[in-house]
């Protein structure tokens, strides 16, 4: 499965902190789906959660288009669970700052 490489690459170079956060926060998110899909929902609204708490005063996802690859990445991850694509869609919205 593709990982999140233009995610975690983009945000890597524009802020090394916050790509190795990135990385760090697919990675559990990934090892805790593997572990529990039947948590699907409360692991990828975490997931969610955390990318919120990356964002600067500058609004960092929304002013560099990376909301893009926060989204594409969520889906990766959601691919792991077999679960509604519509319902995580409502997961992913729900939860979403930016």
């Amino acid at each position: 499965m593709q990982e999140p490489v233009a995610l975690v690459q983009d945000w890597a170079d524009h802020d090394a902190e916050a790509g190795a956060a990135v990385a760090a926060a697919y990675a559990e998110a990934a090892e805790a789906l593997d572990r529990d899909p039947g948590g699907a929902e409360r692991i990828l609204r975490g997931f969610v959660r955390r990318l919120n708490a990356l964002q600067s005063e500058d609004d960092y996802l929304i002013e560099h288009d990376r909301h893009e690859d926060a989204e594409e990445a969520y889906f990766l991850l959601t691919a792991r669970t077999g679960a509604d694509l519509d319902e995580a869609r409502e997961w992913f919205d729900d939860e979403r700052d930016f």
